[in-house]
């Protein structure tokens, strides 16, 4: 199966704009002075964050301490909001797991742990075995998000990325769990190395995806358990996620800020419970309350990553 060429968003080239929402983020976050941003609709239903860093949100922001400190310091409690995904995919992060290990027993906060693509080029065997250790840890569900990022330069370590990524692909086969993926700029070959790698039934979190309908009808042919997440590029008038936001099965699709990244106008920066905006635009879109997207994805969170958030 051939799947269309994409663009997506590019840390290495803030001339394009899906690269601007990252690098623009990123500065402001360095001088960060939080406003209080708010959704001004209230729903009843509960929902969660299938996709953010906690990790780098804090780093950034020089807190440390439970995402439920973070919220209420940040003035940014919502009423709904049960929890999140934290990803942890930086070597500097799972080098200092005691320490990050705080943030993951705070209620409601589950982890997937994983190698980011465009630090492929530094995996050694000691890397590896620091994921496995990390995975052994309790909250820990999931592995991601791990993948092929071929943006700016890094498609020059492409074929260390393709070895990286398929040693842990097998890696969450042997470990019985449900992967994260992150493909940018190399969807063809992720899809190509996916396919070879798990099992037709495997739970599979698409993450961030920014190609179109068509693109994601591929994958959801090929994988009927996976499901693929819909940042705020959805509110940034990102094309593809917007054709995707409209057309996919809603028990197919999950909310994710990654944050700290795609921030809501006029927020400086995303937090775990902006996914309520990501919400707000599919339902715009899609013509259904916000309250049906907001419940089913929490449902489907919760069936990928087998975990329950009260």
């Amino acid at each position: 199966m051939g799947l269309p060429k994409i663009h997506q968003r590019n840390l290495e080239d803030p001339t394009r704009v899906s690269s601007l929402f990252h690098w623009r983020t990123l500065q402001r976050l360095l001088s960060w002075t939080p406003p209080h941003i708010s959704s001004p609709l209230s729903y009843s239903s509960e929902f969660v964050d299938s996709h953010c860093h906690l990790d780098r949100l804090f780093r950034v922001s020089g807190y440390t301490g439970s995402l439920d400190g973070f919220l209420e310091q940040r003035r940014f409690v919502e009423p709904g909001f049960k929890g999140c995904i934290t990803v942890f995919c930086d070597e500097a992060s799972l080098s200092k797991w005691e320490s990050q290990k705080a943030l993951i027993e705070s209620t409601g906060v589950h982890a997937a742990v994983g190698y980011h693509p465009k630090n492929a080029h530094n995996f050694t065997k000691d890397a590896e075995l620091l994921i496995r250790h990390v995975l052994d840890t309790s909250n820990v569900c999931a592995l991601g998000e791990i993948g092929l990022d071929y943006s700016g330069s890094y498609y020059r370590y492409k074929e260390k990325q393709q070895a990286v990524f398929k040693k842990l692909l097998v890696l969450a086969v042997n470990s019985n769990l449900p992967v994260v993926l992150h493909c940018r700029d190399a969807e063809p070959d992720c899809f190509k190395i996916v396919r070879q790698t798990l099992p037709r039934m495997w739970r599979i979190h698409l993450h961030c995806y920014m190609n179109d309908w068509e693109g994601a009808k591929v994958w959801f042919d090929s994988f009927p358990n996976l499901c693929v997440g819909l940042t705020n590029a959805v509110g940034l008038g990102s094309p593809g996620p917007r054709d995707v936001a409209l057309n996919i099965p809603l028990d197919r699709l999950l909310l994710e800020t990654d944050a700290p990244y795609f921030p809501p106008t006029p927020a400086r920066f995303s937090i775990p419970t902006m996914a309520k905006h990501v919400a707000e635009e599919v339902a715009k879109i899609r013509g259904i309350t916000v309250a049906e997207v907001l419940h089913k994805t929490r449902q489907n969170t919760e069936l990928l990553y087998g975990v329950t958030f009260f």
